[in-house]
């Protein structure tokens, strides 16, 4: 019964993301590119397997909703899954990954600690790129 409420809160989290994408619609060359989606939680440590559930949960979400269509007209998504070990200052390190990488969406699901630290970082980070949000 858990396990599905979880799976719903994630498929609910999605479902938001997404719905705010859809007139970011390009070419049809655009519509190849993969979606990437940076889940920055514990994947090591003490509470790895909270971070390894909530990663594959939203691997679960993605692989339903990528054999469903995938999202955008027709634009699949992909899961990085990146170590913070519970830890603000490495979920800082790991925005910066994600940043290098080009991926634009962020999810953090352990510690509100370190949603803080991520959510501080990413208005300065979109106050500073104008148009490059994360």
């Amino acid at each position: 019964m858990i396990k599905n409420k979880f799976i719903n809160i994630y498929l609910i989290f999605s479902l938001f993301l997404f719905a705010n994408c859809s007139d970011n619609k390009t070419d049809s060359g655009a519509n190849e590119e993969t979606i990437k989606i940076a889940h920055i939680d514990p994947q090591t440590g003490p509470f790895a397997l909270q971070g390894a559930s909530g990663t594959s949960h939203m691997r679960y979400i993605i692989e339903q909703r990528n054999a469903d269509g995938g999202v955008l007209g027709g634009r699949k998504l992909e899961i990085v899954a990146l170590d913070n070990k519970t830890n603000p200052q490495e979920s800082l390190v790991n925005l910066e990954q994600a940043i290098g990488e080009g991926i634009q969406y962020i999810t953090q699901g352990n510690g509100s600690h370190v949603g803080r630290a991520l959510t501080e970082a990413i208005k300065k980070h979109n106050a500073r790129n104008i148009g490059a949000e994360v």
